[in-house]
């Protein structure tokens, strides 16, 4: 679907436009020398004229290295098929600012 670097606030969004169907979207992070990354919960959408997504519940892992949590939002929750959708990921870290790896 698409990549994005992270900005100074941990944040990445990218507009795909997306067809009529069902997609499960999830963001990852990959990580880099001080933060482990981590992997958003899956956000379910789907509809035939309009989408309609929900879910972005966030994960959290946790390890020896700063952890990171991932989540993952979309605007509008609701679009005519082929309209673009913006999907937003934030990248927060524990105790260290997340950069792109």
């Amino acid at each position: 679907m698409g990549s994005a670097q992270l900005n100074a606030a941990g944040v990445a969004a990218i507009t795909p436009t997306l067809a009529a169907g069902a997609y499960e979207i999830v963001a990852t992070y990959e990580g880099n020398a001080n933060a482990i990354g981590s992997a958003s919960a899956a956000l379910a959408c789907s509809g035939t004229s309009l989408l309609t997504c929900s879910g972005a519940a966030p994960l959290l892992l946790m390890v020896a290295l700063a952890t990171t949590q991932t989540t993952l939002t979309v605007s509008p929750h609701t679009a005519a098929a082929a309209s673009p959708i913006a999907f937003t990921a934030t990248v927060t870290g524990n105790g260290v600012t997340p950069t792109a790896a």
